[in-house]
């Protein structure tokens, strides 16, 4: 069967002048393709470039019938650029640059009100599907990221263990089992997902949550490795977290590497007191409805680990917490997949098979919920191993 028939507008790239040595190199990303099939009832639409700038969504379809996707950092093109979609309900789209702030901007016009979900398809690569009831949008967050360059940068990025020689940061397990997981989604019939962050680089807890709200997720999961401030280092095990304000005791250590605390402890304590007294003024109806649905996903979670997960025997169970990540429109969990700095879960964590195995459990736990939830929801669960 021959591919669907691409309307394409790629950039034509002036190669001999990007190749002489004289070339200035660019500092921003840049746009290599737009397109959409033109074959579909309602068209998906894509967005590549050469690496992932960092995209802000705006929906203003119920007031105006637009919504439009800002890619900050990016290089160009200058030229505004307009295309008419014959098919679907968004009917024209319009490209705009601003250089100032090197702003590529995609209008979307819409014949009606309707839902668009944002999701990434590899690095750099951004599909706008429109109105997909059947799919729900998985937001995937991979814990901490970032460089000691970077203009911000937290000690969280820097967690690490020594194994066979080699030092293992957290940032990098995180965002391998992540996208692992994206992986197995995309695969799926009745997901989609978006990752905060597609490589090493930081973004900001309260930005992660931005994206989270601005791309309309049904779900929202954030993947970290767990670390204790024990000298002993022989916690063990798997926990999954939902936002709450915990009467129980909560690892003053695990809340500062999560909630980004800096200086000393006592400002620690003091900022998680702040967000605790923003959990309270949030206890309304509607927060503990959205609670609630927090709670039936880290359980879902919970239920495939302490079934099949590589750390089992050693099961810490669904907890609640004010990690600030969590503060998402949408339900949302965390899920601390085992102790880094457990010399023996560590070993494990660092397999390529332990993480495969890790995203197929958070996998299958996701279809589990949804299928609790929606009716019409159809579920796919895959082997995990490890029965």
């Amino acid at each position: 069967m021959s591919a669907p028939p691409l309307r394409s507008v790629g950039l034509l790239l002036c190669l001999l002048l990007c190749a002489s040595p004289g070339a200035a190199q660019a500092a921003g990303s840049r746009l290599l393709n737009f397109s959409w099939d033109d074959s579909a009832d309602e068209p998906v639409f894509t967005i590549a470039f050469d690496r992932s700038p960092t995209l802000k969504a705006t929906d203003a379809l119920v007031e105006k019938r637009y919504f439009h996707l800002d890619f900050y950092g990016v290089d160009g093109p200058t030229a505004p650029e307009d295309w008419d979609i014959t098919q679907g309900p968004v009917f024209h789209v319009k490209r705009l640059y601003y250089a100032q702030g090197n702003v590529l901007r995609f209008v979307f016009y819409a014949r009606r009100d309707l839902q668009f979900h944002v999701t990434t398809q590899g690095e750099g690569v951004y599909q706008v599907r429109l109105g997909d009831s059947r799919k729900k949008l998985v937001v995937i967050d991979a814990g901490h990221g970032g460089k000691p360059t970077d203009a911000k940068y937290h000690f969280g990025a820097s967690t690490t263990r020594k194994i066979g020689g080699r030092h293992y940061l957290e940032k990098e397990l995180t965002l391998e089992i992540s996208r692992r997981l994206a992986d197995l989604i995309k695969q799926a019939p009745n997901l989609d997902c978006f990752m905060t962050r597609t490589d090493d680089r930081y973004v900001s807890l309260d930005r992660r949550i931005e994206l989270a709200n601005e791309v309309q997720g049904d779900l929202f999961v954030s993947i970290h490795l767990n670390a204790t401030d024990s000298r002993r280092k022989t916690a063990r095990g798997f926990e999954v977290y939902y936002l709450g304000d915990s009467s129980k005791a909560t690892n003053r250590h695990l809340l500062a590497l999560e909630n980004e605390y800096e200086g000393d402890m006592d400002s620690q304590v003091s900022s998680h007191e702040v967000l605790r007294e923003i959990l309270r003024s949030l206890a309304d109806d509607a927060f503990r409805a959205q609670q609630a649905e927090s709670r039936a996903v880290a359980e879902s979670v919970d239920r495939e680990f302490a079934a099949k997960g590589p750390f089992r025997q050693f099961h810490r169970g669904v907890k609640s917490a004010a990690f600030r990540v969590l503060m998402t429109s949408m339900p949302s969990i965390l899920v601390e997949c085992g102790y880094l700095d457990n010399p023996d879960e560590a070993e494990q964590l660092v397999r390529p098979e332990v993480q495969q195995q890790i995203a197929i459990l958070l996998f299958n736990g996701i279809n589990r919920y949804f299928a609790e939830v929606d009716p019409a929801f159809k579920p796919v669960y895959l082997a995990a191993g490890g029965g």
